[in-house]
């Protein structure tokens, strides 16, 4: 039996700070700290299959009346081929209840890259949410073989929205910590977040995650400039091997795309720094999922690379008949920001 030669063990910060090295950013110390800011605690675990030994990182959120969600970004880590998705969800999520409260309702998973043609059904105890988490699409640069094999990949319509960026003598570069440079790109995200009709996070929020990174995991915000005025600025997340593009913002009213500039300037830089793959976080999934995203899709496109593909968000539950009012109440007041 393939779960016998699983192992599962709840693991110190000696350790938690070896596994993480080369994991997902999303499974880090940092992302924990991130999180830590807006409510959650966590939790490190270690899966081990033989030689290879992967960290697990579980975020808990206590909620009214004392009952705890627990949540996995991008994980659990998968350690087979087969399709055993449902019975191997079935034995991480009952190893881990042993360490969570005793009123956790369930443990919510965003699986990780890769998941997506894996069968997994819904059960008894296993629901997929209405609406995922993180986006369920994506698109990945290989940095491997440097930036002008990357850009070689570029689409032509990215090349000229560079060029005339070039042409204005637009210029990008990271954020120097000033208060009044971080103030100028946030309002321009507020805008932007007002235009589009989406949340936007505290200022607290970010400058608290720029403020956490470390020497394996880090944000950085990059700025866009026409002269001495900020026009634009994305923030991007990395470790050793990936970087992860979260969002950004850029002025709208212009008649350049700062977009394309930015991320453009971020690839070289991540080339340099010999980051092997570049993930653009968030494109059009299948089955008209986060069709909202399809305009960025073009965009994200048109720098080349592949597209990664997961399974929905899914829920096992513990409290099953709690379970069911927590989704009702859910779709008043989301708990996962």
């Amino acid at each position: 039996m393939w779960a016998s030669k699983i192992t599962i063990e709840k693991v110190e910060p000696a350790a938690r700070d070896r596994l993480s090295t080369f994991e997902s950013t999303f499974q880090s110390p940092f992302w924990a700290k991130v999180k830590e800011f807006v409510g959650w605690t966590h939790l490190f675990f270690s899966l081990k299959e033989g030689e290879d030994e992967r960290l697990l990182l579980v975020l808990v959120k206590k909620l009214p009346f004392n009952v705890f969600i627990a949540y996995v970004p991008y994980g659990p880590p998968l350690f087979f081929e087969e399709d055993f998705l449902n019975e191997y969800l079935d034995f991480v999520s009952t190893e881990i209840r042993k360490y969570l409260p005793k009123t956790t309702l369930f443990i919510r998973y965003d699986l990780p890259w890769g998941s997506f043609d894996k069968n997994l059904n819904e059960s008894d105890t296993l629901n997929f949410c209405s609406h995922s988490i993180q986006p369920e699409a994506t698109i990945v640069l290989n940095l491997s073989k440097g930036y002008e094999k990357v850009r070689s990949s570029y689409k032509k319509r990215n090349l000229r929205h560079i060029q005339k960026c070039e042409k204005e003598q637009l210029f990008v570069k990271e954020w120097d910590k000033e208060e009044n440079s971080f103030s100028s790109w946030y309002s321009i995200y507020l805008e932007n977040g007002r235009m589009g009709n989406f949340s936007c996070r505290s200022a607290a929020y970010l400058k608290n995650m720029f403020s956490v990174s470390d020497d394996n995991n880090k944000a950085k915000l990059f700025l866009a400039y026409l002269g001495e005025e900020i026009v634009g600025g994305i923030v991007v997340i990395f470790n050793l091997s990936e970087a992860t593009y979260l969002f950004g913002a850029t002025v709208k009213e212009l008649n350049i795309s700062v977009a394309y500039a930015l991320q453009d300037y971020v690839i070289r830089v991540l080339c340099q720094d010999n980051v092997a793959q570049y993930n653009l976080m968030g494109i059009a999934g299948p089955k008209d999922h986060f069709a909202s995203l399809k305009g960025v899709t073009f965009f994200k496109e048109s720098f080349g690379g592949i597209a990664l593909y997961r399974k929905p968000t899914v829920d096992y539950k513990y409290r099953k008949m709690l379970y069911c009012c927590f989704v009702l109440i859910e779709k008043l007041k989301n708990c996962f920001h």
